[in-house]
């Protein structure tokens, strides 16, 4: 038997730009392709774990949108847990989901595929599930002898309303626990020798989910999993060290030396060191380039900024109030006090840096 496992669509995500709506359809249209391949595998199963909505309230459009999609593959079953961001009990959309798609309680369920069982559990609005596994005992029923999954969202090893206990999965005795909430791919060993799977995301929403995304294929004859890409657009960096670069035009001239794929939205970050500091617009310098939709301004200016310090000036006092407090800085708060001396210099010498 085969079973399909993906987790975290968010669908009704807020994109802050004028092609949000076409990005919103192009995911609910990767959604559909993961179903389509369920179906030519004959799947028994799409098991969702958490968060298919990004919201509770996602909006009639994308709600319509998302049940087209079941409605399409009427024949497949879909077994759903509800994650923080759609929880159990107050998401519009659960309370009258479509016939072929099953949403688990607050409460620990199970649902028969033919000799397999999944156990799930949904997370409530109360979020108030700390280890929800702790006194289940599936491998005791005669019925699981042949294994069972377990579905949940949560964070393994957390702390919090929705944490997972390593030893607690264990316990059960479930073949493979199946886990939402991580946006990345994760595949952990229990104690006891089995895994814990987090899906991941299938498709990309942003920068801060770069890279070919998709979703594993379970095989209950053993248990095995293999990942599978989604056919989704792919979120993509670029670094351009750009040191030396005096002018857009120079600027310009090393991005043209990459053009991003089709199927790629990409974004150009720009690093280095600039002798002469000067004004980089990232919006119109994007306007001008091939394929990249943001550019983003990550150099610095080839400048001692503390060669002041001792100087009995505005900018040396400056300096040195700040800089005496480097010191004492751990990591982040360093590099917010250097940011703060390099941009306080720029303004007090009357130039600018981007």
């Amino acid at each position: 038997m085969k079973l399909i496992f993906t987790a975290d669509t968010h669908f009704g995500s807020k994109f802050n730009n004028e092609n949000a709506a076409l990005r919103d359809a192009e995911l609910v249209s990767a959604f559909d392709s993961i179903a389509c391949y369920a179906e030519s595998i004959n799947a028994a199963a799409v098991l969702l774990g958490g968060d298919l909505f990004d919201t509770p309230n996602p909006g009639q459009e994308t709600s319509a949108a998302v049940r087209r999609v079941f409605e399409r593959h009427c024949s497949l079953r879909f077994l759903a847990v509800c994650g923080n961001h759609d929880p159990f009990g107050i998401t519009e959309f659960y309370s009258s989901p479509p016939e072929n798609l099953y949403i688990f309680p607050d409460k620990i369920k199970g649902v028969d595929l033919g000799g397999i069982t999944v156990f799930g559990i949904s997370l409530s609005s109360a979020f108030n599930m700390p280890d929800p596994w702790k006194d289940f005992r599936g491998a005791c029923d005669e019925e699981n002898k042949d294994g069972f999954i377990t579905l949940t969202h949560g964070t393994l090893g957390g702390q919090g309303g929705f944490s997972l206990n390593l030893q607690s999965l264990a316990a059960t005795g479930a073949k493979l626990s199946l886990l939402g909430h991580i946006h990345k791919t994760n595949d952990a060993v229990l104690p006891n020798g089995k895994h814990a799977l987090y899906a991941g995301v299938p498709f990309g929403r942003g920068f801060d989910e770069c890279g070919q995304k998709g979703f594993y294929v379970i095989d209950t004859q053993d248990f095995s999993y293999t990942y599978v890409n989604t056919e989704a657009k792919i979120y993509t960096e670029y670094n351009f060290d750009i040191s030396g670069a005096h002018s857009v035009s120079n600027i310009l001239n090393i991005l043209s030396k990459k053009t991003p794929a089709e199927n790629e939205i990409a974004r150009a970050v720009l690093t280095g060191r600039l002798g002469t500091p000067f004004n980089i617009d990232c919006d119109a310098l994007c306007a001008h380039t091939d394929g990249f939709v943001q550019i983003k301004d990550r150099t610095s200016a080839d400048i001692d900024y503390l060669s002041s310090m001792g100087d009995n000036t505005l900018e040396g006092r400056f300096v040195k109030i700040l800089a005496d407090r480097l010191k004492d800085a751990d990591e982040l708060g360093r590099q917010i006090i250097e940011d703060a001396i390099k941009e306080g210099v720029i303004a007090i010498r009357g130039g600018e840096e981007k």
